[in-house]
This record gives structure tokens, sequence and C-alpha cells, in this order.
């Protein structure tokens, strides 16, 4: 069949993806497809993958996931973490031109890098998305805490304004990200579409990178700064708590269709998203 009309659906569940070593692209996973191809990664931990220079080009991109070239995907219920590369994203590349885009819900991005040992990596500390601007993007209910990028945008870079202008956060929370030897805190690129519920924490906007719309700054969100590893149907979930106190207790906002978070504890609880 020609491949424009080729497709199927490639689901992985339940993995655990670590600790290994590639040169080129895609450190923990390497996904080609089709146009019609559509890509599941669910309840999966992907964590302390290291990308080196390799391959024709000498690339390193993708130190805990690459999707590219077509096919569509859904991220949902993930920790990518810890990841490395040398060039670009350091958690996710994503070149995906599917028609049903990319959705990205309950995830944490922790800890992922695009550097190197003598400040030449390039961007994208917890994600690199390389897709067309016609691409739509959902990210809800996702942490980004602690990544880092050499050059640039330690916590996502995507490839033009128009790019962003497809891209809508909703209940996002961006907290320790950086790049380079700046203090501003690391957000995305270029400013994008913002569903409710997002927050950054730095004093004002001008501290932080471009604006989410709608997002709400804040000089401390109460997260906690390390991993803790929660226990969900027997599997290791590790995540960034809220700390007693936190404002962002009970402050998101409900999202059709998503019925519990990252742990599996249902939400929304008392009325509200907790």
């Amino acid at each position: 069949d020609r491949e424009e009309n080729a497709g199927g659906t490639t689901t992985i569940r339940g993995c655990q993806i670590e600790n290994n070593t590639a040169g080129g692209e895609g450190g923990g996973l390497f996904l080609w497809g089709y146009s019609l191809d559509r890509f599941i990664i669910e309840n999966t931990v992907i964590t302390g993958n290291v990308m080196r220079r390799g391959g024709q080009y000498n690339l390193s991109k993708g130190g805990g996931l690459q999707v590219r070239d077509r096919g569509s995907l859904l991220l949902r219920n993930c920790t990518i973490a810890g990841n490395t590369v040398q060039q670009q994203g350091g958690g996710l590349w994503l070149d995906c031109r599917g028609p049903e885009g990319i959705i990205i819900e309950n995830c944490t991005f922790s800890g992922n890098r695009a550097a190197t040992s003598t400040g030449s990596g390039d961007a994208g500390g917890a994600a690199f998305i390389n897709t067309p601007a016609s691409v739509r993007i959902g990210i809800t209910n996702c942490t980004f805490a602690g990544n880092f990028a050499d050059r640039a945008d330690g916590g996502i870079w995507i490839a033009g304004s128009a790019n962003a202008q497809n891209l809508t956060f909703t209940n996002c929370l961006f907290a320790g990200n950086r790049a380079g030897s700046g203090s501003r805190e690391q957000t995305i690129n270029f400013p994008a579409l913002g569903g409710g519920g997002n927050f950054v924490q730095s004093a004002n906007a001008n501290g932080a990178q471009s604006t989410i719309a709608g997002a709400t700054y804040l000089p401390d969100l109460q997260v906690a700064s390390a991993l803790q590893v929660a226990t969900v149907a027997g599997r290791p979930v590790p995540v960034h708590p809220l700390l007693p106190g936190s404002p962002l207790v009970d402050a998101g906002v409900a999202v059709a269709g998503l019925t519990t978070d990252q742990l599996g504890t249902p939400r929304p609880q008392d009325g509200n998203q907790d």
C-alpha cells in the first residue's frame, strides 16, 4: 500500500525503559511511522537513558524518546526523567505529522538534560518539538521540573511562533527549569496557548521565558524538588508531589475525558480539579 494510506497502532504500556546508551537518535525508544500510524505510550517510566553523538550525521537527539517522520502520538501517565542528550531533546524529540497530532497527558518531565561537559549542548531540556505548524499539540496535567539545556530552552523548544499557537497547555506547572547560566524559568521559546490552570515558578512573567496565555506566575509553587516514587498497581511511578499548603492545590481546571491523575487518583475531587 502507498505510505499515505498505510497505518496501524503501536502500543507500549506498563514498561520501564531505563539506563540505555545509544548514539544518534532515541536513547530509550526510537519510533518511526507513516502518516496514519498511531503511537500510544501509557503507564511507562523512561529514565536514565543516554544519547551520545553517533550515526551517519553524528547526531544526539531524543534522550528518552524520539518519534519522527509522520505518525501521531498519545503519551499518557508517563514519567520521563534523568535522560541526557548532547544535542537536542533531553526527554523527547518529536517530529510527529499525523492527523491526530500530539497529546501528552498526566506526565512528569524531570531532570532531563540537553548538555555536555563542555557546555556545547543545544536546546530542549525536556522536549524538542519539530512538528509542522499545522500539527495540533495538547499538553495537559503535566509537570516540568529541573530540566536543563546548555544553549537555550531548558523546558520546551518548538519550531516557530505559528507552531506554538497550535499548542495548548492545561493544568501544567513549570519549576526549576534552566538554560545555560541564566536564572529565568524556562517554559517554551514562543508564546503558547493556555487552557487554564497553568503555573510558572517565577515572581512575574518577566522572570520567565515566553508566556503561556493566562498562566499564573508565583515565586514558589511549593512542589517537591526531588522525585518521589509512588506505587500504582504494583508499578513505580516517580512524581513531584505538591507540598502541604501549595497554592496549586484546588487550582486546576476540569478537563473533559480526564478522570484520574498520573497516580490513578480520581479527578476532580470535592468539586474541583485538585
